[in-house]
């Protein structure tokens, strides 16, 4: 299911959160967040996997946007959780 991800995470530019690259990983979000299975630290960890970053590193940029980017999902699952949304 992650791996729609990873067109965005093959763009060289993904870790600096561009209008583009957040255009990107919302677009992919949409088609995932509405499934039951859909986790964001799940996703987290797909991304970590995907473009190797090591365990403990926590610091780096990339990492650092994965975890932004978590965040940001997390926030859209919760904002459909608790606004009863659902897809239109």
């Amino acid at each position: 299911m992650y791996e729609v991800f990873d067109s965005m995470l093959n763009t060289p530019t993904w870790h600096t959160r561009d209008t583009f690259d957040e255009e990107r990983f919302y677009q992919a979000l949409n088609k995932i967040v509405w499934m039951d299975d859909f986790e964001p630290d799940d996703l987290r960890q797909y991304m970590r996997d995907k473009v190797k970053i090591a365990a403990g590193d926590d610091e780096s940029e990339k990492a650092e946007a994965i975890d932004r980017y978590t965040q940001d999902a997390w926030a859209v699952v919760d904002f459909i959780r608790y606004g009863n949304v659902s897809k239109g």
